[in-house]
């Protein structure tokens, strides 16, 4: 037996054992025997150095039910794994998961470009201007965030900086320094246009059925958390003033220019 096909029977070995998280390491084993790394995967060649990493993790692949989904950090990433969770895994598998962590790892594993191309591929984008509030309103409040990219309000510490400082903080440098609020096209496999589906957060309740139907053959989505557990959709009018909003669609411009022909 070759490195590469003990590296694969441990990862599968992995992934069937009932609760077991899939080891992040083992899949980059196998790729760095098939491919030399990361870098060199030919889903991930095109993708920011720096991002590459965080990237890989956020596949989930089934070659049992011939689908791939990028998952898109602030893009109701943990409701949209929950329910395939609960699809693959049964209902068991979804409880006490309210951010979708373990259903996250369960499932995780990344294709080959031979299955990618040969599975129903599929990614879920949502408006900038309320993914990049929410961003802010989840990480740009949590001490490790704040620390590690210097959030922390300077006149009060311990406290976050304003949204408004936050964008002009990404303006600065800070914008495709980490997958919560970098732009989705930049994370994105061909920048979003290799997939035979992209949903919108915005129409989750036609378009996650959709998905559930193209896969399992049942529209029905079992109940999940809530899309939108930071309240940013809710709060973006009063959040987001005028000024805001010139500089997030600057910002984000790709990023709208490819949510607008969807």
């Amino acid at each position: 037996m070759t490195e590469q096909q003990a590296a694969t029977r441990e990862t599968r070995r992995a992934q069937r054992k009932k609760g077991h998280r899939v080891d992040y390491h083992l899949i980059k084993l196998g790729v760095l025997l098939r491919y030399g790394g990361l870098a060199r995967h030919p889903l991930l060649r095109g993708l920011p150095d720096h991002l590459r990493d965080n990237i890989a993790k956020r596949f989930i692949f089934s070659p049992k039910h011939g689908f791939t989904y990028q998952r898109v950090p602030k893009a109701a990433n943990s409701t949209i794994a929950r329910t395939l969770a609960a699809h693959i895994l049964g209902n068991e598998a979804i409880r006490r998961d309210g951010h979708g962590a373990r259903a996250k790892g369960r499932l995780r594993r990344l294709p080959s470009p031979e299955q990618f191309a040969d599975s129903f591929s599929f990614t879920f984008v949502r408006d900038p201007a309320t993914r990049v509030l929410s961003a802010w309103r989840d990480k740009g409040h949590n001490t490790k965030y704040m620390r590690r990219y210097g959030l922390e309000d300077p006149k009060a510490p311990g406290r976050p900086i304003a949204f408004s400082d936050f964008l002009r903080r990404l303006d600065a440098g800070l914008l495709d320094k980490d997958l919560h609020w970098c732009p989705q096209t930049l994370m994105l496999v061909d920048g979003g246009r290799a997939f035979d589906f992209v949903g919108r957060v915005e129409r989750i309740e036609t378009d996650l059925p959709h998905v559930m139907e193209r896969i399992f053959g049942s529209a029905a989505a079992p109940a999940t958390s809530p899309v939108d557990r930071t309240g940013a959709s809710a709060r973006a009018a009063q959040d987001i003033s005028a000024d805001d909003m010139r500089l997030i669609r600057r910002l984000y411009a790709e990023d709208y220019a490819f949510i607008a022909e969807l």
